[in-house]
């Protein structure tokens, strides 16, 4: 570590006079040279050895805490050489240095480079840095060209795939908000690949050379890019005090002060500092996709040279991809549109020259005049082929989506910090499209009822509303309340749209509603008459009810690839099937036999419950004696278990369940408590990790230890203090995950949603123990919890409980006692 403080003391010196990354990197290569130098000039000079720098070190690449990639070479392996390399090594280790190192003979270099990828790119940056130097001439003249061009053909193919998989293994946005700055898409390694490409095609040997490739322009602003993304990982490096090449949300604000990124009215330093660092990267990667995009043409072009086919009045299709006819020109924005229409109908892409002429040409779309009729019915019929999802990305890139609609601008590069999201919102909202489009397509055929209810609804009426649903974000304050400032500029931007007015009201509800379904869903008891009934009155009918599943799937399919568990699609449908059949005047009939049963239980059971569940409870309710109390354990669809639980109703039950569920390590999602009119209760636990824990015998102990916690007679209040628990509690909550460090904890009440409960909810990082410590506040205020929704994901708890004191809701002095105590808790 003393090497690598050494190292962040000349990083920040350097980077604090000169502001640049390249010079920073080369400043710390000069100084690794020299200490490298200087001990092979005293442990190893007249030996048969040659000291070289690969990989970054070779580039001249380097931060505080880069391994030191080299390789040492010989004629010949025998005990002078590898003793004098061992002992050269030894030095290095001594002074800390984190060397990645290699010991080859010539012969065995180019071997192992044939053999392996990584090898042989990271010896296209060799360079010299001490010994004999005929040895390293014979190096470069006997190797090194043949790493650099045998077989180039297959060589490039190889890196084309290693771009492929990289992508796929490391990011599968450019926009996600915790990038990884070195292996992402737009990162590091993008700049390494145009470099190894272009000097195994083209011969070039340094970045100035790729000059030729670019515009003055492009190259100027590609330059920038590859400094500014250099100089951040530098200060993550520095910042971090460690390898490290995730941007994560903790080092974003520290980064942004030290880039010079200040506060303004309108956003944060980090988001500032976050949106430049998506433009630079956004650079990169379209660099390097132009660079592989030539190199396919030249090298693996499959086309006949003069096959030209026209694809509509004003473009064809030549070698594969789109071009403009040559007798025209794009001079207007309905030709611009016209040209994204054949991109959606064709499947083709883009010439090179096509892509730079609407870049240049975008400007005659006039952002602050309405689009034109014309112009909006081209747009409507992009929406309604079988490519949106690439068309829209491919108009958002090239800055078309910006200029046809400025508040959708105003979304690129968007930070917002919120829970679970993991990409700008620009990035978010057309994923939201992909997902979607899988479903018309049915790439996608998880869920058939969706698959269905796509082909009810005409789909520009869904990608419309999927586009313009988080415009509010782009408003300053409205991030928290965006649906309602969206809706009150949705408008305006559908004025041009030759649709009728019940489509545009469809449109402008799903707006102003698309993240009602998932708030009822997730944050709700679903088995309250009251929900169902506030969600019926709020989507009126049928056709708006089929819209807003579709686009609250969509929403939240693309909050991040883990979000839409199998848990949160059977919440969702569960709660589209009982708000139809309330729509449609469907009435639940008790079965008779089990009428007593039910009229001992509230209402809101019989709604929740099958006709199945309904007897199998039945059965487990009579079979209690009084004394026992009864435990089953049930295997439910989606992989999850319940666990049902008959006994006395008593205070500290449901802490003394939750007690032995804890200390078992299952992962509660649901919990339904059902008091009797007779003083027992019927207790219903969903958990989520049943399967990964069960092994022979587990249920059987479960269960006997579920009774003897119940029956026991501890005193789980006993000597309580609620204030006492921060204290308890600080280690545990001390260092909270990167993701949660923009986020606040909070807790409050709603009195009105319900007729008969007061809804408690609460959002902060979880913890071992943290829902038992909110149940015990509740019994420690004699408050009855009737149900619970717990989710937890990503470290973070977002729980939601129904409860009651004495039978009636939660009066004023109570509430702020309540929201007190479990606010000590949570924080």
């Amino acid at each position: 570590m003393v090497f690598n403080d050494f190292l962040i003391k000349e990083a920040t010196s350097v980077l604090q006079r000169s502001k640049c990354g390249f010079i920073t990197s080369l400043h710390l290569t000069e100084v690794v040279d020299k200490i490298l130098v200087e001990d092979f000039d005293e442990l190893a000079k007249d030996s048969k050895i040659t000291l070289l720098a690969v990989g970054g070190y070779g580039r001249k690449e380097l931060a505080p805490f880069s391994d030191i990639d080299i390789m040492i070479i010989a004629n010949k392996r025998d005990p002078l050489t590898s003793e004098s390399a061992e002992r050269l090594l030894y030095s290095f280790w001594d002074k800390g240095i984190n060397i990645s190192h290699s010991f080859r003979t010539i012969n065995e270099t180019l071997e192992d480079s044939l053999k392996d990828l990584q090898t042989r790119t990271s010896l296209l940056d060799v360079r010299f840095i001490s010994g004999n130097k005929s040895l390293f001439n014979t190096f470069i003249l006997d190797a090194y060209q043949k790493i650099v061009k045998k077989n180039k053909k297959d060589f490039i193919s190889q890196i084309f795939n290693e771009v492929y998989r990289r992508y796929k293994t490391f990011s599968l946005s450019l926009y996600q908000l915790e990038p990884n700055i070195k292996e992402g898409r737009g990162g590091l390694r993008d700049l390494h690949t145009i470099l190894w490409l272009c000097r195994i095609a083209l011969g070039f040997k340094s970045l100035d050379d790729l000059k030729t490739l670019f515009t003055k322009n492009e190259f100027r602003h590609f330059k920038r890019a590859c400094e500014f993304i250099l100089r951040t990982r530098i200060y993550l490096h520095v910042v971090s005090r460690r390898k490290n090449e995730l941007l994560t949300f903790e080092y974003q604000e520290a980064l942004s002060n030290l880039m010079g990124f200040k506060k303004t009215n309108l956003f944060l330093g980090s988001e500032i500092f976050m949106r430049v660092y998506y433009r630079h990267s956004r650079t990169i990667m379209d660099a390097l996709k132009k660079v592989m995009n030539l190199f396919s043409k030249t090298i693996f072009s499959l086309f006949p040279p003069l096959i030209v086919k026209k694809a509509s009045k004003h473009f064809c299709i030549s070698k594969g991809e789109i071009i403009l006819d040559s007798k025209y020109t794009l001079d207007s924005p309905e030709l611009i549109l016209e040209a994204f229409y054949v991109y959606a109908t064709t499947n083709k892409e883009f010439s090179e020259r096509l892509q730079d002429l609407i870049g240049k040409k975008k400007l005659i779309i006039n952002k602050d005049r309405q689009l034109s009729s014309h112009s909006a019915q081209l747009f409507i019929k992009i929406l309604s082929t079988k490519r949106v999802y690439e068309t829209l990305y491919e108009m958002h890139r090239l800055g078309i989506l910006d200029r046809l609609f400025s508040d959708f601008g105003r979304l690129r590069y968007l930070v917002v910090y919120e829970p679970y999201h993991r990409y700008t919102v620009d990035e978010h909202t057309l994923r939201t499209i992909k997902h979607l489009e899988s479903l018309r397509n049915n790439s996608n055929q998880k869920f058939p009822l969706l698959n269905n209810l796509t082909l009810e609804i005409a789909p520009y009426i869904l990608y419309i509303a999927l586009l313009f649903h988080d415009i509010g974000k782009g408003i300053y304050g409205s991030s928290m309340k965006h649906e309602g400032e969206g809706y009150k500029r949705l408008k305006t931007l559908l004025e041009p749209f030759e649709i009728d007015k019940k489509e545009k009201k469809t449109i402008e509800f799903l707006v102003k509603n698309h993240i009602f379904l998932s708030k009822y869903a997730l944050k709700r008891d679903i088995d309250d008459i009251e929900t169902i009934k506030w969600i019926a009155d709020t989507v009126e009918n049928e056709y708006n009810l089929k819209a807003l599943l579709l686009i609250t799937f969509a929403d939240m399919s693309a909050v991040n690839p883990e979000y839409f568990t199998d848990w949160k699609a059977k919440l969702l449908f569960e709660i589209y099937h009982k708000t139809i059949s309330h729509l449609r005047g469907d009435v639940f009939r008790i079965q008779k036999g089990n009428r007593e049963f039910l009229s001992l239980l509230p209402e809101r059971y019989a709604v929740a419950s099958s006709h199945d569940d309904i007897i199998r409870d039945h059965k487990l309710f009579e079979s209690f004696n009084g004394n026992e109390p009864m435990v089953e354990i049930r295997k439910i669809r989606d992989e999850n278990t319940e666990i049902i639980i008959v006994a006395h109703d008593e205070r500290c039950l449901f802490l003394k369940i939750l007690d032995v569920i804890g200390s078992e390590g299952l992962n509660i999602l649901n919990a339904r408590l059902y008091p009797t009119k007779n003083e027992r209760i019927l207790d219903k636990i969903t958990v989520s990790n049943w399967a990964n824990l069960e092994h022979p015998g587990f249920t059987e102990y479960f269960i006997r230890k579920m009774k003897q916690v119940i029956t026991s007679e501890t005193r789980i209040l006993n000597g309580i203090n609620v204030e006492n628990y921060r204290e308890k509690i600080k280690c545990e909550i001390a260092n909270l995950p990167s993701h949660l460090v923009n986020f606040e904890t909070f807790v409050e009440i709603d009195n009105e949603s319900s007729g008969n409960f007061s809804i408690i909810e609460f959002f902060a990082g979880d913890r071992i123990g943290l829902l038992f410590d909110v149940a015990r506040i509740f019994s420690l205020f004699d408050v009855d919890i009737s149900s619970a929704v717990i989710n937890t994901e990503d470290n973070i708890a977002h729980d939601v409980f129904y409860v009651q004191h004495k039978a009636e809701k939660l009066d004023s002095l109570l509430t702020l006692k309540i929201i007190r105590a479990v606010h000590y808790v949570l924080c």
